[in-house]
């Protein structure tokens, strides 16, 4: 199993699991994960799968690239990463920086949108 410094330097805050698509683990099997990243520096990392996922900055810059997309996230900005996406990332500064990332439960976004476009009496009787 290889190591990855950026899914090495991520806490969980809450009840979730990071997760890193150069592990072994599948990502069908992790449920929702709020992640906290506090450093100086962030090398570029390798390319990564994620899951439906919002990223932030509380300070300092972020850089993404989205497959041939680069965006900067910031304190004033967010970024939506679906599920599948490949990303690289990278951050430096002369303070420590903080990133936040909220990742879903793969299937997610599938059952919010089936419980929004069906009547409420389906939903009772076939709730998936």
């Amino acid at each position: 199993m290889a190591t990855c410094p950026y899914c090495n330097s991520a806490q969980s805050l809450l009840l979730g699991h990071v997760y890193c698509s150069r592990q072994n683990t599948p990502m069908q099997q992790l449920d929702t994960g709020t992640l906290f990243i506090k450093t100086r520096k962030l090398e570029e990392t390798a390319d990564h799968e994620s899951r439906l996922s919002i990223r932030l900055m509380l300070n300092g810059k972020q850089y993404y690239r989205l497959g041939t997309h680069d965006h900067i996230v910031t304190p004033d900005n967010y970024l939506l990463v679906n599920q599948g996406q490949h990303y690289r990332t990278a951050f430096a500064g002369t303070a420590e920086q903080e990133m936040i990332l909220v990742a879903f439960q793969p299937g997610f976004a599938e059952g919010l949108l089936h419980t929004l476009i069906h009547p409420q009496d389906k939903l009772i009787d076939d709730p998936f």
